[in-house]
């Protein structure tokens, strides 16, 4: 699972959204519900990886973990971030398959 473009810095200022910003901005509050539900460890590999593009070699050093175990989290990670994007149209916009985390 990577994003389809860029994650923005903050959703966009109230009344003057258009529908494609609304859209985005849902986009990103549901994101951000199904990552919370990711546990921690997972989530964080997960979001260095897809997010900030470190490699699983620097994400296990962040997180103080060993390589296979790095790209495991990340793997299932993605595994469950694929699953609630398939219940989730908003979810399943914004989610695009990648190869997995190597």
């Amino acid at each position: 699972v990577r994003f389809r473009s860029p994650m923005p810095e903050e959703a966009p200022a109230g009344p003057h959204r258009t529908d494609d910003s609304a859209v985005a901005a849902e986009q990103l509050r549901r994101l951000d519900r199904a990552l919370q539900k990711i546990n921690p460890d997972k989530r964080i590999a997960f979001v260095l990886w897809a997010v900030e593009g470190k490699d699983v070699e620097t994400i296990a050093g962040l997180v103080g973990a060993s390589v296979p175990a790095t790209r495991s989290r990340i793997h299932y990670a993605q595994k469950e971030l694929k699953a609630m994007a398939a219940k989730d149209p908003y979810l399943a916009d914004l989610v695009v398959e990648a190869s997995d985390a190597g």
